[in-house]
């Protein structure tokens, strides 16, 4: 009965160290022409493997995406955002374990 306790409670300890995650999106400045520039300040916490890969996808709102960490984007015709967000996807993966994190976040887009 204790080796079951103890490893069940093992199990719990395991799932609960897994890691993880945030994704920190925000606008780094405001160009002319509608022209937005994004940067991420995202993180993984300290005991997640040092032997991960990490990959962005932003959604700027107007049906276009960008798959680069800080991006700068131009908002042409207005009338195709559907939304006043660009949201951040950003997933850690460790290839050799197949742990992963990810995170979703988004940030508020003003166009004048």
């Amino acid at each position: 009965m204790k080796k079951l306790i103890l490893t069940l409670f093992t199990v719990i300890a395991f799932i609960n160290v897994q890691a993880q995650c945030t994704s920190n999106p925000y606008l780094s400045s405001g160009g002319g022409g509608g022209t937005v520039y994004f940067s991420d300040s995202s993180n993984v916490s300290p005991n997640f493997s040092t032997n991960y890969s990490v990959s962005y996808l932003w959604d700027f709102g107007d049906g276009t995406t960008s798959t680069q960490q800080s991006p700068c984007h131009t908002y042409g015709d207005l009338s195709n955002v559907t939304s006043p967000y660009a949201t951040l996807t950003v997933t850690y993966l460790d290839s050799t374990t197949f742990n992963f994190c990810q995170d979703i976040d988004s940030v508020l887009v003003y166009i004048f």
